[in-house]
């Protein structure tokens, strides 16, 4: 039997962007596991471009094994890459994407991104929406880390 949970409401809060009243969900786990696929994926997406300016770059030099400077590309991004994601202006985007998804099913990230701004992000940390570092300058920077998440009250 399934565990009804339709009564669930996470943590919410509501801030003025652009003279609209937005409604903002705190993070799931969920959400979190699906920034850490988009920055995997925009990471490989990169990485196409890297390895073909390896390549090139090994031939120009010469005595360069292109396939050994490739497995430094080639690899999965550690937690602390994707930690440290979180606290890029895109990834920034992505999360208040999320937040926002979950009363606006139909926001893009484009338009997201285009409303976020450093004050927003800063408020959806200081409501405890949002994760903090506080060992860094970055609001999101390794917020995910084990003891540096905020625990929803």
């Amino acid at each position: 039997m399934a565990m009804d949970i339709t009564g669930y409401i996470n943590k919410t809060i509501e801030i003025d962007v652009g003279g609209k009243k937005l409604k903002f969900s705190e993070l799931t786990l969920l959400d979190y596991a699906q920034f850490q696929v988009w920055a995997q994926d925009k990471r490989k997406a990169e990485n196409v471009i890297r390895r073909k300016q390896l390549i090139e770059m090994a031939k120009s030099i010469g005595d360069i094994d292109p396939m050994e400077l490739l497995k430094y590309v080639d690899r999965p991004m550690t937690e602390d890459e994707i930690d440290e994601s979180m606290g890029t202006f895109e990834g920034m985007g992505y999360l208040v994407y999320k937040s926002l998804s979950h009363f606006y099913p139909e926001i893009t990230l484009e338009e997201a991104q285009a409303i976020s701004t450093i004050t927003l992000v800063t408020e959806l940390v200081k409501s405890d929406l949002f994760p903090e570092d506080k060992e860094s300058k970055n609001p999101l920077a390794g917020g995910r880390k084990r003891g540096k998440v905020k625990q929803s009250k």
